[in-house]
């Protein structure tokens, strides 16, 4: 019963995941391959948040963008990012 409960739990979040992002499963699965091999302890720096948003996203002000986002959600100052158990946790909405 637990696999298929958590299952039903991955196969929600990448819908989920879709609809916010608009890419398929298959990239979504790609860029956490990559993001579990960048930071293997699910812990995101100031300094990998910029780099992967500007290798995203590259624009003229993006590390300064980068910083204001990157404080708004490292909601206990210790200079690190968690992921979350599912990514509808880390929603703004």
């Amino acid at each position: 019963m637990g696999s298929e409960q958590s299952q039903q739990s991955l196969e929600n979040d990448l819908a989920f995941l879709r609809s916010q992002t608009g890419q398929d499963e298959n990239t979504i699965k790609e860029q956490y391959r990559i993001f579990k091999q960048d930071c293997p302890n699910g812990e995101l720096t100031l300094f990998d948040f910029v780099r992967v948003y500007q290798e995203l996203f590259p624009t003229e002000h993006g590390e300064e963008f980068c910083q204001h986002v990157f404080r708004a959600f490292d909601t206990d100052n210790n200079c690190l990012l968690y992921t979350s158990p599912s990514p509808r946790d880390a929603t703004l909405s």
